[in-house]
């Protein structure tokens, strides 16, 4: 037969003393268990049962007559509140709730017979009191009657009825003397041979439960004692100490009290047991010496005030006082290390897992990032709050662990030009990318063109692609950079040092970047490291405006591959390195985002767009376009409000959201995360505006209707002014302006042939007009005039429409 023994776990602890077996805990084993209040009580106990004759002339003999006055030494202690303050901290609550489930199985004449001794000892408790005259016991007599009043007078009473009406059945449970001597408080007395309560008439007029139900009631008469009793113990135990240092003790009280305190000493030496265990187990037995002691250390909590305005520096060392121990020693303890405090503090941590699933391609082959989960680990919104809460910080936490979805990183673009209320608009995103360490790189090519000979510029050269590994850790480890960084820089030729040298700072920079990623491909022989330098070569490959790689590096990146890769990985990485970078760009990035953007109705999804790879006339070396087209019906397109767009997006802009779409088949993250945003090209074209301001010099009008544009009898110089929130917000670079006419002359010759009984020339073209743009307070002329109406091809009838471009 197997016997499985499965170890306790310790119980929580915040420091390995608090982590030991309850067995070896100081207190475990005790040669003599009894208290300072257990030995107090129990002198009481044994003083009650030592008599003596207090008749003067009673004779002194063997035979003691029967009718001589007897008495104890149990009055010796009830002059002190000492003892009755020892009698209530020596109830064990945990004995009586034994001694309580012992009468419930013996019926429930036993059970009562319990709780009317119990209520009667703790009649007896509150009586032992009155008598004293000290402060300490006046406030424990008044602590002991507001408790009972509060809550054991009503259970007791149910208790005394309830045994009075079962008095018929079985023999009597009112027998004990102390029944008939109640304090008044109880409300009980006793009449006749019956006891009356105060509540009694309510208590008869309920009809008698079942017994299961008089059991539950039972039950909750003794919870009610013990919780009674809890209590009181909490301030006894102050109060005894308080008692105990007071003076107003007689001196036979005084005198034991103090015994007890000295035979404490002995007790304690003598329960040193579990101590002299462990000391003979590890002396004796396994002979190890005791290690030198160490300083206790405490972690301490700083709160500044609330008028810190600048963080406040601790130097190392800093004292702080801890209070003074039991010999009225200072308790002193030193930082370890320089504080900065400030009103910062922890609200809520989150846990960041980049997962990499090595069962999906290209990501494995490129040691891409597959996912990303995000979990809020403190504090949880839907628990009660914990003083103890376990963290599972790296890896996958719980919530993780139930399918919790994948976050979606992105941005967000906030700009005036993104007002889009009506018309088919057509928007246009650039978005230029640069190296993360360009700034710093761009600084240090000046002293590769200042370099005079080859040998200095292969030194210098050495020395920033140092640098450079240093931001690319994960790719060359601070031990092998120096050999591998002095072997690629041997291996560059001439020429390949000449463009460097004479290359544009974007050109150059990425030049560096392209010799160190395949100086390091060339020298590795680890898989992993190899996956990560071809996912640096792929990103920049396919994010570039030009063609990053050339085709002999393209057939030595495949080459490289087949020495680290798996065959099964081959096609796929010759496909990716070694195709058409084009066709890998729409092929991967199409489906990359989700773009959402604020409308009146709130964040709204945009279904369509395209994505395009970065042209010649671009600025950035890497990067994007992006571009859709959102038709009239889609909804206006408004600046964020946080009662429509959630609480953070207080901004007075419209906006537009870029989130990474976690299910796509390639996911986007590791192709962009050692790129920064360089300049963001946001262009806007929108057809089919209708919704202006429009004033004559008749006053303002309505653009719904037909309406004379220079008023009804034009006089002087008339003039037409447009006003637009949206055109007001934005950088415009082209207007189209489409006049729908009415009412125009019909005949072939225009307005020649409508006027030709005046003097005059009244062509077409003689009806012409100045655009002007208000524009820092000023109104300025754009372009010549221009003719007000459009003519027929090839004759002189006039058309309708006419466009006006500016």
């Amino acid at each position: 037969m197997a016997i499985i023994w499965n170890t306790p776990l310790p119980p929580p602890a915040v420091s390995q003393q608090q982590r030991l077996p309850p067995a070896l805990e100081d207190d475990a084993f005790l040669a003599d268990e009894m208290s300072f209040e257990t030995l107090l009580v129990l002198a009481s106990d044994i003083a009650a049962q030592l008599s003596f004759d207090r008749g003067d002339a009673a004779p002194l003999s063997f035979e003691h007559s029967a009718t001589a006055p007897q008495g104890n030494w149990q009055p010796l202690f009830a002059k002190s509140e000492v003892t009755g303050m020892a009698i209530i901290l020596s109830f064990d609550a945990a004995l009586e709730q034994h001694r309580f489930r012992q009468s419930q199985s013996r019926g429930m004449g036993n059970t009562l017979a319990y709780l009317i001794a119990l209520y009667a000892n703790l009649d007896r408790w509150y009586r032992a009191f009155i008598p004293v005259q000290t402060a300490s016991a006046d406030h424990i007599k008044l602590t002991i009657q507001t408790v009972l009043q509060a809550q054991l007078v009503r259970p007791f009473q149910y208790v005394v009825i309830l045994a009075q009406a079962l008095d018929g059945y079985r023999p009597s449970l009112l027998a004990d003397p102390r029944l008939q001597t109640l304090d008044p408080l109880w409300g009980i007395h006793y009449d006749n041979g019956r006891f009356i309560a105060s509540e009694q008439q309510q208590l008869l007029q309920q009809q008698l439960p079942a017994i299961s139900v008089l059991e539950q009631q039972l039950q909750l008469c003794f919870s009610a004692a013990v919780n009674a009793v809890s209590q009181l113990q909490a301030d006894g135990r102050r109060r005894l100490q308080q008692a105990l240092s007071h003076a107003d003790h007689a001196p036979e009280v005084a005198l034991y009290l103090t015994f007890l305190q000295l035979f404490a000493r002995a007790q304690a030496r003598l329960n040193r047991f579990t101590e002299r265990h462990l000391d003979f187990y590890y002396r004796q037995v396994l002979r190890q010496q005791p290690q030198p002691l160490t300083a206790d250390a405490v972690f301490l909590k700083l709160t500044p005030d609330n008028g810190l305005t600048t963080p406040l520096s601790l130097e190392r060392g800093m004292v702080f006082s801890a209070g003074q121990d039991a010999r009225l020693r200072d308790i002193l303890y030193r930082s370890e290390q320089s504080l900065r405090v400030s009103d910062a503090e922890v609200k809520r941590v989150y846990s960041l897992l980049l997962k990499r699933d090595p069962l999906m391609s290209p990501e494995r082959e490129l040691d891409f990032v597959t996912a990303i989960h995000s979990d809020n680990l403190w504090p949880q919104p839907s628990d009660p709050p914990r003083s103890r809460t376990l963290l599972t910080l790296f890896g996958e936490t719980p919530a993780l662990q139930r399918n919790h979805p994948p976050s979606a990183p992105g941005l967000a673009i906030i700009d005036p030009v993104l007002y889009l209320p009506e018309g088919r608009r057509r928007v246009s995103l650039t978005v230029n990318l640069h190296e993360a360490e360009r700034p710093h790189l761009a600084q240090q090519l000046y002293r590769l063109r200042d370099a005079p000979y080859p040998a200095v510029l292969r030194k210098r050269l050495t020395t920033l692609l140092l640098t450079l590994a240093q931001t690319l850790t994960p790719l060359l480890p601070d031990d092998d950079a120096p050999a591998v960084i002095a072997a690629l820089v041997d291996a560059l030729t001439p020429r390949q040092l000449q463009a460097l040298q004479h290359s544009r700072d974007d050109e150059a920079i990425g030049l560096l970047y392209k010799y160190f990623l395949l100086g390091v491909l060339n020298q590795t022989h680890e898989p992993t490291r190899g996956c990560r330098v071809l996912g640096h070569l792929f990103s920049r490959q396919t994010l570039s405006r030009a063609d990053w790689l050339t085709d002999d590096e393209q057939r030595l990146i495949v080459a490289k591959s087949r020495q680290l890769l798996p065959a099964d990985s081959q096609p796929l990485l010759a496909a990716l390195l070694n195709g058409d970078r084009l066709v890998n760009f729409y092929r991967l990035y199409s489906e990359l985002f989700t773009l959402r953007i604020s409308t009146e109705s709130g964040w709204q999804t945009i279904a369509s767009y395209r994505i395009h790879p970065l042209g010649a006339d671009d600025d950035g070396p890497y990067g994007f376009r992006l571009s859709f087209t959102l038709s009239p019906g889609f909804g206006a397109v408004i600046p964020c409000d946080p009662a429509i767009h959630g609480e953070r997006w207080h901004y007075r802009a419209p906006a537009l959201q870029l989130d990474m779409k976690p299910e796509t088949p390639f996911f986007p993250y590791s192709v962009f995360r050692d790129f920064v945003l360089g300049p963001l090209v946001l262009a806007t074209r929108v057809s089919g505006v209708r919704t202006f301001q429009i004033d004559t010099t008749d006053g303002p009008v309505d653009v719904g209707k037909t309406f004379y544009p220079f008023g009804a009898q034009p006089t002087g110089q008339p003039s037409l002014t447009l006003a637009s929130d949206e055109l007001a917000q934005k950088p415009v670079q082209d207007l189209t302006l489409t006049i729908d006419w009415a009412n125009l002359p019909g005949g072939s010759d225009g307005f020649r042939q409508h006027y030709q009984g005046y003097p005059g020339d009244y062509a077409n073209r003689r009806f012409r007009a100045q655009l002007s743009v208000l524009r820092e307070g000023e109104w300025k002329a754009v372009g010549g005039p221009f003719a007000l109406f459009a003519s027929e091809p090839g004759s002189d009838r006039l058309r309708p429409d006419r466009h006006i471009q500016a």
